[in-house]
């Protein structure tokens, strides 16, 4: 549950892509009742497809796991796949897909303990494609992008200072009080732009503090040792944005890397939830950001997530 958390979305939004399909191949998230059981509901979906009632078609055996499931809202997401791999009623087109889901929902909802389920779809990476720099009136040309122009520039006259700049060198790791969640394809947590040296040019560490993995499902710490986990690139272009040398907002912002998009920039909606839950549960008492200022990133897109919404 998100108590106090704040979102921000500066690239972000889970809008619905009309010429899109959802591509959830099956797969559905459930809210569950408090209490409910999920062996329970598993079972109970099966014998309902074992005799074809309510949808009307027979289908293998639902597959379920919990994503995340805390105890006064579990959530399960299960996957009802026919013996291709894919609902029997999916099409190329998005009106078939709809129609499919439509009926896997009546099918689901049916389930004793069942409070809500509906696709899970995948949400995509969103392009940035404006890549103009530039500078604010009256000012002398600065080097920096122009999206910290437009970020932090109010009263530049002629003085070029642009956004304040923290230099470099000037992040803490013992002691920082905000930290960006970048759920994305993953941040190279090697790259040069986050990278903080000593005046005589030493390294000292990197601004990314930890990295998460949530492809393809059950989350996996990744050590701050591994090579790059992000094939994409469009999530450490992100968190450049965020903090990265010479093209950051802050440069005393940490940096969390949860990877939920796939390399080929693609990722399900029950993993994007997951990855908002764990945010919720290390920012309360106990937890390992407790008392930290807090910001989801998330520059992706897709259909709309009523799960995701109603975090809250």
């Amino acid at each position: 549950m998100l108590h106090a958390l704040l979102v921000g979305t500066a690239h972000a939004e889970l809008t619905h892509q009309q010429a899109k399909t959802c591509d959830n191949n099956g797969n559905h998230i459930l809210e569950l009742a408090p209490g409910a059981n999920v062996d329970d509901v598993i079972a109970e979906l099966n014998a309902k497809i074992a005799s074809g009632a309510p949808a009307g078609r027979r289908l293998a055996s639902v597959e379920g796991q919990v994503f995340g499931a805390k105890a006064d809202r579990p959530t399960l997401v299960v996957s009802i796949p026919s013996a291709s791999g894919k609902l029997s009623a999916f099409g190329n087109s998005k009106d078939a897909e709809d129609a499919s889901n439509a009926k896997a929902k009546v099918l689901l909802e049916s389930v004793k303990g069942v409070n809500f389920a509906e696709p899970d779809c995948l949400a995509h990476v969103q392009a940035n494609t404006d890549h103009d720099e530039k500078v604010c009136s009256g000012s002398s040309p600065i080097t920096r992008p122009w999206s910290l122009q437009a970020t932090c520039c109010k009263n530049c006259g002629g003085t070029a200072q642009g956004c304040a700049l923290n230099p470099a060198g000037s992040f803490d790791p013992a002691n920082y009080n905000t930290i960006v969640f970048v759920l994305d394809t993953g941040v190279d947590h090697h790259h040069e732009a986050f990278k903080e040296y000593d005046g005589n040019g030493n390294y000292l560490y990197s601004r990314v503090i930890d990295v998460w993995n949530y492809i393809p499902s059950t989350p996996v710490q990744v050590p701050l040792t591994d090579p790059n986990s992000d094939g994409h690139s469009h999530g450490t272009h992100c968190a450049g944005s965020v903090a990265g040398n010479a093209v950051g907002v802050n440069h005393e912002t940490a940096i969390v890397s949860q990877k939920v998009l796939s390399d080929s920039g693609s990722g399900s909606y029950s993993g994007i939830l997951k990855a908002i839950e764990d945010v919720a549960e290390w920012m309360e008492p106990g937890g390992q950001y407790h008392g930290k200022n807090c910001v989801i990133s998330m520059s992706l897109g897709g259909g709309t997530s009523s799960t995701i919404s109603s975090q809250p």
